[in-house]
């Protein structure tokens, strides 16, 4: 059953990423929701944004600080403040991860320039290695990964 949401939602994010206009504000602040699904450790993933604004845009994944993109304009998530545990089981070659923290929003520009907030961001992840030839798990064989972000707090664009 997770997998298959974990699909759908990659699926859809997949659709939206390709560009499709997805921006409705709802005035000028309130409580914002965002999902964000990575299936790559580095690589940009999908963000989705219901609430003060409704979009579906592209998080470009960065050391502290991402940048969400959506069809008319983007901003920073500085998240920092996130802390996290992370599990290995050399058995099955499976890691999880889970965490959560604060997190603020700015630095934006296009209809997203004047926006401002904060929140609370809880992640959960997994993972999985390939083998080397002697069984043990090799961490440079990455054979599948995930990664899903559900944050929520308050936002402004005044």
């Amino acid at each position: 059953m997770r997998t298959k949401h974990l699909v759908g939602a990659v699926v859809l994010g997949g659709f939206i990423s390709l560009g499709t206009p997805m921006t409705a504000f709802a005035g000028s602040g309130g409580t914002e929701h965002f999902t964000l699904v990575f299936t790559s450790q580095t690589g940009a993933g999908s963000i989705f944004a219901s609430g003060a604004f409704n979009a579906g845009g592209t998080d470009y994944q960065g050391h502290g600080t991402d940048q969400a993109v959506f069809a008319d304009g983007a901003f920073k998530i500085h998240h920092g403040g996130i802390k996290g545990t992370f599990r290995f089981d050399q058995k099955t070659c499976t890691g999880h991860q889970g965490g959560s923290g604060a997190y603020t929003l700015g630095g934006g520009y296009g209809a997203y320039a004047k926006i401002k907030g904060s929140g609370t961001a809880h992640l959960n992840g997994t993972i999985a290695t390939g083998r080397n030839a002697n069984g043990t798990c090799n961490f440079h064989d990455i054979t599948a990964y995930s990664l899903i972000v559900h944050a929520s707090g308050p936002v402004s664009f005044s």
